[in-house]
């Protein structure tokens, strides 16, 4: 069944613990042997719901996980900071991208395959797909919403993700005050329900600084007569100029019009 692979999302950099150990030098000597690439890809599209498009975003991302992995992957920093990321450097001519569509994506080295994600394997869930799987039973539904466990994302001023947001300050309070705000504006009335359970569906919404809020998958901009979305959008107004925050997604529950 195509929702197997959601299985496989649930310990993220999966490699880290076992290659963290690796001996420097036989990294070093290998020349295929980049480590946490293929986890490093994994994250990238977690994070943006796309593919790197060449080995500069690659090279980018790679040092924005190395300077973050430290929080949870003890050494892994160091790996990636001293192998991974030089050694991309180095073969970043002769790295070779591969798409074969929006789902499948490789990169080679030197005709050596280096990392693969497709469909079928490991694949990460977007959030445009929910429509798919509010059609499906209960229990798949609940295992979408669990693998969306990076939302909310945030991006600093840089437009680069926070890798890790459960460390950044402000993530207890942010949580809170979406809830005080769910809370007043909202009835659980207005709640459009999955079929098979009592649970919400949702709809995933982005806010851009300066901009405003919209709905994420249509990029249409969210009705402000409804109350509770005007109040929600002044709210992400002031928090992203307080904490430097260019834009977020997360999600929540849908409303009846």
């Amino acid at each position: 069944m195509r929702y197997i692979y959601l299985l496989l999302l649930l310990i993220p950099l999966k490699g880290m613990a076992q290659q963290s150990t690796e001996s420097m030098d036989s990294i070093l000597r290998d020349t295929f042997n980049i480590p946490f690439l293929q986890d490093i890809v994994e994250q990238y599209y977690y994070y943006y719901y796309d593919f790197p498009n060449n080995p500069s975003e690659l090279i980018r991302f790679s040092k924005k996980i190395g300077e973050e992995t430290s929080l949870q992957y003890y050494n892994a920093d160091k790996v990636i900071c001293k192998v991974t990321i030089p050694k991309l450097e180095y073969y970043k001519d002769n790295l070779d991208f591969q798409r074969k569509d929006t789902r499948s994506f490789e990169i080679l080295l030197f005709d050596t395959l280096l990392a693969k994600c497709t469909d079928n394997y490991n694949f990460v869930s977007r959030p445009c797909e929910i429509g798919e799987y509010t059609r499906e039973t209960c229990d798949v539904y609940k295992l979408f919403l669990s693998q969306l466990r990076k939302i909310p994302v945030f991006y600093d001023q840089e437009n680069e993700p926070i890798i890790y947001p459960e460390y950044v300050s402000f993530i207890d309070d942010f949580k809170l005050k979406f809830s005080e705000l769910k809370e007043k504006y909202l009835e659980k009335s207005c709640y459009r329900y999955h079929k098979a359970c009592r649970i919400p569906l949702y709809t995933f919404y982005e806010y851009k600084a300066g901009v405003g809020l919209f709905l994420y998958c249509t990029q249409e901009k969210v009705d402000e007569n409804q109350i509770y979305l005007k109040r929600l959008e002044e709210y992400l107004s002031s928090f992203c100029k307080e904490e430097q925050i260019s834009r977020l997604i997360f999600f929540a529950p849908e409303l009846y019009n």
